[in-house]
């Protein structure tokens, strides 16, 4: 047979308008759109095109690729990839209960059903409904962030490093901020304090060194050009052994004695004392600022339970310079985040019913002895219906995203050693489940940690999990 060159092949491509003409390209125009439709034709041929010149000896492959109904399944699947839901819902079995690949904070259903109830129309965002002129779009939260943390005032951006930025900017621009060396913090996404000082427009001065730093560094580092003490929360580590660091109360009456500020950037922040469940204590924004911090800093995802924000607390006259700041306009939070907000901040208005009301409060201080039991009712159920391998084995949960530093909470997990095929491949065909089942690896076996499962969910994740599982008689893939 005579050998084709790739020029042959590619004359052969059908034209657009001809697919366009075909009952499969009427369809996918009938279904997507004429220009989508366009769009993506080109993007495939394309990619014919340059596959073709990648292997000029392989005709038969050349030839099926050229065929009308090839190209225009192509374009069919390209149109559902793109047009799919990326943002999906999935079941976190890794024990990690705010990961940040699986969106951190789980929101609370009466968030959810605020956010149905008040968004489905035009709602209340900036507007005095007593006067009838415009308001400030976030009275409600500031009103309860004052009760709950017992700051003059308080404002909301869209995350605790536009936060940080945002004070940064409003109270210190042209003029040093004083850092121990202990705190130059940098957190996921290679946010680095320098940079957000550098991007602020003040000036770093760093004090102390990596371990330990006193108050007289921070005395001695005041000049005439210092605006403010910055303490900078450690959320995604902890130093031991030969350190100290100074009391935020001595920074405090050091702050005021010189006329200078005291910021303190939180991080994960804690509206409630988690040491009443077993925590080691961490600073709560109540008690930084009956300390003497002006303004604090801390994230809305994370500790607090609820959507991605930056949340600042203080004085109300530092507040008020703040949100007249340019930058606050392109840091501001949305009707969505703030009615999400809103119903978060007012579970915590009665701080016993918070496990009922905010899952991720649930699920750090969910007991042990609850867990074990319901790992016990998931091997049950998986070894009545497989006959893999499944234990019950003591491990250790984590809170995640920085929050509660080197702290681990103690849980049950179930441990699956899969005859017939790897556990990387078994975790994989978890994640490709709709809803992807996200579990951990240890060992060379699976984990499912019954503390990030949510009730609703356990179902879907047994269900998932024998559907991934060989039977006896499949060979071993990898």
């Amino acid at each position: 047979m005579a050998s084709h060159k790739p020029s042959s092949f590619l004359r052969n491509i059908p034209g657009v308008d001809r697919l366009l003409e075909t009952d499969g390209g009427q369809d996918l125009c009938q279904r997507y759109g004429r220009e989508f439709v366009l769009y993506l034709l080109r993007t495939v041929l394309d990619e014919l095109r340059l596959s073709i010149l990648d292997q000029p000896e392989n005709e038969d492959l050349n030839r099926r690729l050229i065929e009308s109904e090839q190209i225009l399944d192509k374009t069919r699947s390209k149109a559902d990839k793109l047009l799919s839901t990326k943002v999906l819902r999935a079941i976190n079995a890794t024990g990690v209960v705010l990961h940040t690949g699986l969106g951190r904070a789980v929101l609370a259903p009466d968030a959810l059903d605020a956010l149905q109830r008040n968004l489905s129309s035009y709602s209340l965002l900036e507007i005095d409904r007593s006067t009838g002129e415009r308001g400030v779009r976030e009275t409600a939260v500031r009103d309860l962030l004052r009760f709950l943390t017992g700051a003059e005032s308080a404002l909301v951006v869209n995350n605790n490093a536009a936060a940080c930025t945002l004070v940064l900017a409003a109270l210190t621009s042209g003029r040093e901020v004083i850092v121990s060396r202990g705190q130059l913090v940098e957190i996921g996404g290679s946010f680095r304090i320098p940079e957000v000082m550098n991007q602020s427009g003040a000036t770093l001065r760093e004090v102390g060194s990596t371990n330990r730093t006193h108050l007289r560094d921070y005395e001695q580092a005041i000049v005439d050009q210092t605006a403010a003490l910055l303490l900078v929360h450690t959320s995604n580590y902890k130093v031991v052994g030969f350190h100290s660091d100074v009391d935020t109360d001595e920074l405090a009456q050091l702050a005021r004695k010189k006329n200078v500020l005291l910021l303190e950037d939180l991080g994960s922040g804690a509206l409630i004392d988690f040491s009443r469940y077993g925590f080691e204590p961490e600073p709560t924004v109540r008690n930084v600022l009956e300390q003497g911090v002006d303004v604090a800093m801390f994230s809305g995802d994370k500790l607090l339970g609820g959507p991605q924000a930056g949340l600042i607390v203080g004085r109300a006259d530092l507040i008020d310079t703040i949100r007249r700041h340019p930058l606050y306009r392109a840091f501001r939070v949305d009707k969505m985040t703030l009615s999400i907000l809103e119903a978060t901040l007012s579970a915590y208005i009665n701080p016993d019913q918070l496990a009922q009301k905010i899952p991720t409060f649930r699920m750090l201080t969910y007991p042990v002895d609850q867990i074990r039991e319901t790992a016990l009712q998931w091997i049950d159920h998986l070894r009545k219906n497989s006959s893999h391998h499944f234990e019950l084995r003591p491990d250790e949960s984590r809170p995640g995203s920085g929050s509660l530093p080197a702290q681990s909470i103690p849980t049950w997990v179930v441990v699956i050693k899969p005859s017939g095929q790897t556990v990387a491949n078994l975790a994989r065909k978890l994640r490709n489940h709709n809803p992807p089942i996200f579990t951990r690896i240890q060992d060379d076996a699976l984990l499912l940690d019954p503390r990030t499962v949510q009730a609703n969910e356990e179902k879907e994740l047994l269900r998932g999990l024998l559907r991934a599982l060989p039977s006896g008689d499949d060979p071993v893939q990898s």
